[in-house]
């Protein structure tokens, strides 16, 4: 079942990418970093709306292994020093939290002023204790269904399987 198509993905983007601006509108730095594959994507996405705000910010990709259980399998290549940066960790589903809180977990190491997270689909289903700071969509779902992004050019979708 269609959740998302094209352009309501495309306006939720645009939407998150406001709501980050006004959340932090003196921020000189603030981190997107994504979680890859789609979570990636979708920070790439938030900057080109952001890069035409004249918001400061960056991307840098975090990978969480599917079978990774502590924060130490978390493989991190941005900059070691976090100290005093403000980072929005972006995922394109949230379900249980596990691999959000993995992702932020590795991340305090460097001591950042403030972490918070990003979904464009928010499930609900947590496990763990984390939450969705920014979501572009809030979906009640059955803990049997999976949601599935896919991003292409011109066809991007949602999916509930």
């Amino acid at each position: 079942m269609l959740v998302l198509d094209h352009q309501h993905i495309q306006r939720k983007i645009l939407r998150l990418a406001h709501a980050l601006s006004a959340e932090f509108p003196n921020e000189s730095g603030l981190m997107l970093v994504g979680i890859e594959q789609r979570g990636l994507e979708l920070a790439m996405r938030l900057s080109e709306h952001l890069t035409t705000m004249h918001f400061a910010h960056s991307v840098h990709p975090i990978r969480v292994p599917h079978a990774a259980q502590t924060p130490e399998e978390v493989q991190w290549h941005g900059p070691l020093d976090l100290a005093g940066k403000q980072i929005v960790v972006v995922d394109d589903v949230m379900h249980s939290g596990r691999t959000m809180l993995l992702a932020v977990s590795r991340l305090l190491s460097g001591n950042p002023y403030g972490i918070r997270t990003l979904a464009l689909v928010d499930r609900q289903h947590r496990r763990y204790p984390v939450s969705c700071d920014f979501q572009g969509l809030t979906l009640a779902t059955t803990l049997h269904n999976t949601v599935e992004v896919r991003f292409s050019p011109n066809n991007d979708e949602a999916r509930l399987v």
